[in-house]
């Protein structure tokens, strides 16, 4: 238990931080199930444009928030646009 005013503090800012990282981390980690889903040619909601275009903009929102390294965004939009491309021309 933190006993300084600072202290305190840092905890409230944690807690805070750690639950919009987490929501951040959720939505990437549904759409690499969409990703992955769609590549073995599974049924999803969105088309793949779609899905690819979501994609994107959420790695780049959630890697200028800090929540992800925005070299670790560019590798997975790089890797899930591999992966839906190919599964269109098959």
């Amino acid at each position: 238990m933190a006993h300084l005013k600072s202290s305190k503090k840092r905890e409230r800012q944690t807690e805070r931080r750690t639950k919009i990282n987490r929501k951040w981390k959720d939505k990437i980690a549904t759409l690499a199930k969409k990703v992955r889903k769609s590549e073995q040619g599974k049924k999803i909601e969105e088309s793949k444009e779609e899905l690819l275009i979501n994609a994107q903009k959420t790695l780049d929102k959630a890697a200028s928030k800090g929540v992800i390294h925005k070299k670790k965004a560019a590798r997975l939009k790089s890797k899930w646009s591999k992966k839906l491309n190919s599964a269109k021309s098959n």
